[in-house]
């Protein structure tokens, strides 16, 4: 009894000069892609989630919205008209080669870098933004941690290209049986690519609105 209660004493010491202390250490840049198998399932919402998150953790982390979509949903969502009503996404000044002084490329919105459509700039086609033109956008984002919505762009070949150079990939899938089926039919040559995306190992599934049960 006596030898447990001495083990018990320098234990105890040995737990007060334990001091906690953060040592920020380099980490490899990462693309994160996030996209659904149909429109409006979640994705923009989960991207915007997780790139909040990741901030929190004091990571400097950018949010790219798809530059495909019809929609300035995050300009709008952000009240981007009040706070910044001259601003252009890099791929206007990119693909427009509009370098004007009274607009800015600069957005952030709760510690995130944002690039983001606005309702000004015309819809963007692939055969704009290649692979190439994302490469050289991504090349000059200063953030270890780059989060790509591509909504339910997953047909595009340059979505594509960018999958095979992410580090993770997210598909936001909702709780409809006749799309599950739908998607997860083998002889259906329209979701094969979903079928690869969700079988590759740096894929994970978020259900949205699901029950836990499921």
């Amino acid at each position: 009894v006596k030898r447990n209660k001495l083990t018990s004493e320098k234990n105890e010491k040995v737990r007060e000069k334990i001091i906690e202390r953060f040592v920020p250490l380099p980490i490899d840049n990462k693309i994160v892609l996030i996209g659904a198998p149909f429109k409006r399932n979640g994705s923009t919402f989960v991207a915007h989630l997780l790139s909040k998150e990741i901030a929190n953790l004091d990571i400097n982390v950018t949010y790219i919205e798809n530059p495909f979509d019809c929609r300035a949903y995050t300009y709008d969502r952000f009240d981007g008209n009040r706070k910044l009503n001259n601003y252009r996404s890099i791929f206007f000044s990119h693909i427009r080669h509009d370098k004007s002084s009274h607009f800015t490329n600069e957005w952030e919105e709760n510690n995130v870098n944002i690039i983001a459509k606005h309702p000004d700039e015309e819809i963007y086609h692939e055969e704009e933004i290649t692979f190439e033109v994302f490469i050289k956008i991504l090349l000059k984002i200063p953030s270890p941690v780059t989060i790509i919505d591509v909504g339910s762009d997953w047909d595009k070949k340059v979505v594509q290209e960018l999958f095979e150079i992410a580090s993770h990939a997210f598909m936001v899938i909702e709780p409809d049986i006749s799309d599950a089926h739908y998607l997860e039919d083998p002889a259906n040559n329209e979701t094969a690519y979903y079928r690869y995306l969700v079988e590759h190992e740096k894929t994970q599934i978020i259900g949205n609105r699901m029950d836990q049960s499921l």
